[in-house]
Order: C-alpha cells, then sequence, then structure tokens
C-alpha cells in the first residue's frame, strides 16, 4: 500500500498541525503545482518538489523557526530556474556532496580545528576560547584527531559518551563533619552534554564551510539530566553570620598588612598600600554582597565588564545588563540592584578605577586582561569562618529569590530577575510564598484574638 496523499493550501499553522503517522504521508499544496510536504513517522516534514513526472528534489526540512513555507516556495523558484536551463537539481545536489565529501577527507579533525576552527573562534569568541579548546582536545581529539571529518558519526559519538558514562570519574572535596575527604564520581549528564554541544558547533562550522554535508551529531538526544530542586537559602542568623565574617576576615587582612607594614618600615623598606584606605581589602567581600543583592550566577558575575553591563547613571539603583555571552540561557536580562548592593558596587568602582578607567573587567585576574575564575579556597574559608554549613556559592542565588518571595515579590517577577525562561524553574520558590502567607494569616488570626480579648476584659 502506498503512502497517503492529501492536498491543501499549505501553511506553517496547517503543517504545524500535520500529526505523524505510522507511515509517511505527503500534502500537495493546492496553489504550486509539484510542491508538497512530506510527514514521516517520527515527525519530521520535509518539503519536497516534484520537478518533473516522478523526478523529486528534497528541498529541506520543515522547521517554524528556520525554515517555513516561504523560505520553500523561494526555493522552488530557484530549483524552477534551473530545470529550465536544462540542470538536473538532484545532480548537480550529488555533485556538490561529492565534493563536500572529498573536502570533508582532506581535512583531518586536527587540521580543521587549528587551521580553520580555532582562527575563527578566537576572533569570534575569545573570552570562552581556552575552554572551548580544552573540552574538544582533552575529549574528541584522542578519539578523532587524525581521522577525516567524516569519520565523525552519531553512533561513535553516543558509543563515547556511553563508556564517559560508565567509566569516567571525576574528584571531588567533601566534607564529612569536621574532616575533608576526596571522594570519586561519575561524570555528570550535564557536563557529558555541554561537551557534545562543543563537538557539535565545531560540526556545524564544518557545513558552514562546506567541509561536511551536514552535521552527524543533529538526531543525538541529550542524556536527561536529574531536576535540581534544591532551594537552600540563609536563615536571619545565618544571613548575619556571614556578614560578620565578611567584616572579621578583612579586619584580620588589615591586621595582617599593619604588622607586616610595621616590620618592613623598621627595616626601611617599601610600605604595602595601607588596607585600611580602602573600603575592601580584596575582590571577596564586594563578590558576596553583589551575588547575595542580585542572584546573579558566579558565571555571569566574573565576566561583567564595567562599559557593557553596569547602569550606574542612577547611582543608588545600578542596573546590571547581563547579555546573552555572559549567561547560561543565552538570553540577556537586566537585574536592578537595591540601594545597599549598588552602594557596594560603586565603591568597588571608585575602589579600582585606577586600573580599569571604567573599561574592563569587573573582577580582573591576577594575569592582565583576564578575570578571575575560581574563589573556592577564600569561599570555603569564608563559610568556616561563619560557622555555615552546606551553603554553596550558587546557593546566593537561592537566597536571593527566596528572600523575594518571603518579602512578597510574586513569581513572575522572580522569574524575570532570575533570568530564567521556563516558570518550571521558578516554581521551586513558590512554597515559600504560601509558608510566608500562612504565616502572615496566623498573625493576622492572633491580632484578632489579641482585640477579642481585650474586648472581653473591658
Amino acid at each position: 500500500m502506498g503512502k497517503k496523499t492529501n492536498t491543501a493550501n499549505l501553511t506553517n499553522n496547517m503543517i504545524d498541525k500535520l500529526e505523524p503517522s505510522d507511515k509517511a504521508y505527503d500534502v500537495r499544496d493546492s496553489g504550486e503545482s509539484g510542491f508538497y510536504i512530506r510527514v514521516y513517522p517520527s515527525g519530521i516534514k520535509t518539503f519536497r518538489y516534484e520537478y518533473r513526472r516522478g523526478k523529486h528534489y528534497t528541498i529541506g526540512r520543515y522547521n517554524k523557526h528556520t525554515f517555513k513555507v516561504a523560505m520553500a516556495r523561494e526555493a522552488i523558484g530557484l530549483v524552477r530556474g534551473k530545470v529550465s536551463k536544462g540542470v538536473d537539481p538532484n545532480e548537480e545536489k550529488k555533485q556538490a556532496c561529492d565534493l563536500r565529501q572529498e573536502k570533508a577527507n582532506q581535512y583531518t579533525f586536527n587540521a580543521f580545528l587549528e587551521q580553520k576552527y580555532k582562527p575563527w573562534y578566537r576572533a569570534t569568541h575569545p573570552k570562552t576560547t581556552d575552554a572551548t579548546f580544552q573540552v574538544l582536545e582533552s575529549n574528541f581529539k584522542p578519539l578523532f584527531g587524525t581521522k577525516p571529518l567524516t569519520a565523525i558519526t552519531l553512533e561513535k559519538v553516543e558509543h563515547w559518551r556511553s563508556k564517559e558514562q560508565l567509566e569516567r570519574r571525576r574528584v571531588r572535596i567533601k566534607k564529612q563533619g569536621k574532616e575533608k575527604v576526596r571522594v570519586e564520581e561519575p561524570i555528570g549528564a550535564a557536563t557529558l552534554n555541554r561537551y557534545i554541544e562543543r563537538l557539535s558547533a565545531f560540526l556545524s562550522k564544518a557545513v558552514e564551510y562546506k567541509y561536511l554535508d551536514s552535521n552527524p551529531l543533529i538526531g543525538l538526544k541529550k542524556l536527561k539530566v536529574a531536576e535540581k530542586n534544591r532551594v537552600r537559602f540563609l536563615s536571619e542568623k545565618e544571613f548575619l553570620n556571614l556578614l560578620k565574617a565578611l567584616d572579621d576576615r578583612e579586619e584580620q587582612l588589615r591586621a595582617k598588612r599593619d604588622k607586616g607594614n610595621a616590620w618592613r618600615k623598621a627595616r626601611g623598606y617599601t610600605l604595602y598600600p595601607d588596607l585600611r584606605q580602602q573600603a575592601f581589602v580584596d575582590y571577596l567581600k564586594p563578590m558576596v554582597l553583589i551575588s547575595l543583592g542580585s542572584g546573579v550566577r558566579f558565571g555571569s558575575l566574573i565576566r561583567l565588564e564595567w562599559e557593557r553591563h553596569v547602569d550606574s547613571e542612577d547611582k543608588d539603583n545600578v542596573i546590571l545588563k547581563l547579555t546573552p555571552d555572559i549567561v547560561k540561557t543565552e538570553k540577556g536580562y537586566d537585574v536592578p540592584l537595591d540601594e545597599n548592593t549598588s552602594n557596594i558596587l560603586i565603591q568597588w568602582y571608585d575602589q579600582t578605577y585606577g586600573s580599569h578607567q571604567g573599561k574592563g573587567w569587573v573582577f580582573p585576574g591576577k594575569k592582565p586582561g583576564s578575570h578571575i575564575a575560581n574563589v573556592k579556597k577564600s569561599w570555603n574559608s569564608l563559610l568556616e569562618l561563619a560557622g555555615i554549613e552546606d551553603f554553596h556559592w550558587h546557593d546566593q542565588r537561592h537566597d536571593y529569590a527566596s528572600q523575594h518571595v518571603m518579602s512578597g515579590t510574586d513569581l513572575y517577577t522572580v522569574m524575570e530577575l532570575l533570568g530564567h525562561t521556563d516558570p518550571k524553574m521558578t516554581k521551586k520558590y513558590a512554597h515559600l510564598a504560601s509558608e510566608h502567607k500562612i504565616a502572615a494569616a496566623k498573625k493576622l488570626g492572633k491580632r484578632r484574638e489579641d482585640i477579642l480579648k481585650k474586648a472581653d476584659g473591658k
């Protein structure tokens, strides 16, 4: 039994509603002869064109965002023009594929990486260059390095992923009571997904440069990542302890500098800068306070640049304007800061102005042109000084959201402040709103009880 064929006016809305069947079927356009869409059992929908009786040309896969009906109709016009000149579009396509195959065989993974991908990537993504190349070279160079690009297949990458899940381990330092122990853990699904995303982007560039006919990883499904429902926020006592620990740490470092300078002065040595003349002794206090006051992820915080991301026109209410290139979701959003957090950022700006002149990283690293990359040691020492356990840096983001919800901020606004693109990500804070409302209701009930008792006593 052959494929069933229907006729309709092909529009994006109509195609969106087409449901897959147990067999592929076609829907022909009622207005343009030869133009039709094929719906496969997998749900994939492909535009096709019958340019001669029995001769069919695949135009491309339908996508409501990137390849719509209007674009397919334009492509048909080009195909029709070639046919009128005696060119067979399928034969032309085959020759182009053969040429790409030949070019792909000429370039190995290593050659394309070094000669084509790295120069382009360094020019367009300078801030993530090192991290991207480290992933590609350490994970996929041993597997595909000397092989042609065409040797990279979905099956091989999926096999590599499965092996990594079973065998690969990473070492973490965890705290058990007062002891710190080394623990081996399997590599996470999210990490493997991220590695393959880097490889897929590499292959997409090879397709763009016409060294590959298509990206072999397009059909590879991501590993399912366990939903993280952890909502750890600071109690009032912990919050106060954290602030005190920040001040105590600063005083310890100032006292240490005082002692060191006294020793140097007695011997006639050049003195180090007086830390008591600075708002902060180093980066940690402003980073922590800005994190608590903005909920910005660590990866975004360390990539903040004064001229690009900090709008301080209103010094009492500074706005962090997070651009797509520094956020996890790749969709920019704004975070207005409260007056206290704004003041912290302005103080840090003034203190470090001599080195940045209003441009560059908000939290620069030790190497020229770099930003801070890791604060684990100082952060863990701070938590130990504060007596706070089981509180990660990222939990400051949870604290920011939780405090907002418990202050009465609605979940939609919290979603916007966190830059979430999916409301489900924000729903984990919903119970705090309920608890806060219940507590408010109890307060109201208690107040009315007191009013009644007072009235009965008269």
